[in-house]
């Protein structure tokens, strides 16, 4: 089949038509393998009898895990290693949080506060203390402002150091007794 029929050829000048049919031919190729499946279900998919054995499980398909337990709001994906194919965590669709209205004794404008970490993350052991972000907020009648002094990891806590003042009497002193925080720690 030609693109264009030629209906007049001379040396100087030629003249083309579109054809008079078209042939066109549709099939259907064979069946290739199926994308990715999400599968939701409570627990470890590496458990018995959390997905059901009924389904059959691929390479790179997913599961979001809803228990309630530490594993909570897991993403795993089922791939393959030395040992064979095993599910692994790849991504937690729910970051740790952890918020707080806590009171802090302040002496020479620094107050130490420690969290436990068992508050904050669960199911995971960060000893990064730079994957913490740490919001705080002055609950004080006159105005005052906070600052992270530093954040450090001893023990089973999270312990933070803040440094702050306050503004009375047209003058800002640093704080000293008790002071409400609003504490926010958002693990990445």
């Amino acid at each position: 089949m030609q693109i264009f029929d030629v209906v007049l050829n001379t040396d100087t000048i030629a003249v083309l038509a579109p054809p008079n049919t078209i042939d066109l031919s549709v099939d259907f190729g064979a069946q290739g393998e199926r994308g990715s499946r999400v599968f939701v279900g409570s627990g470890n998919p590496n458990n018995t009898g959390v997905i059901s054995s009924s389904e059959t499980i691929q390479a790179y398909d997913l599961f979001i895990n809803t228990s309630t337990a530490s594993e909570y709001s897991w993403l795993y994906q089922y791939i393959s290693k030395p040992a064979g194919f095993s599910w692994d965590p790849v991504l937690k669709l729910q970051p740790s949080m952890y918020s707080k209205t806590i009171e802090a004794t302040f002496s020479s404008g620094i107050a130490t506060v420690a969290i436990p970490l068992s508050d904050i993350i669960s199911d995971a052991n960060i000893s990064d203390v730079d994957r913490y972000i740490v919001q705080v907020t002055p609950v004080y009648s006159d105005p005052a402002a906070i600052s992270i002094n530093s954040k450090t990891i001893i023990s089973t806590n999270f312990q933070i150091v803040v440094d702050g003042v306050g503004y009375t009497s047209s003058n800002w002193s640093q704080l000293s007794g008790v002071v409400k925080l609003q504490i926010s720690i958002t693990v990445v």
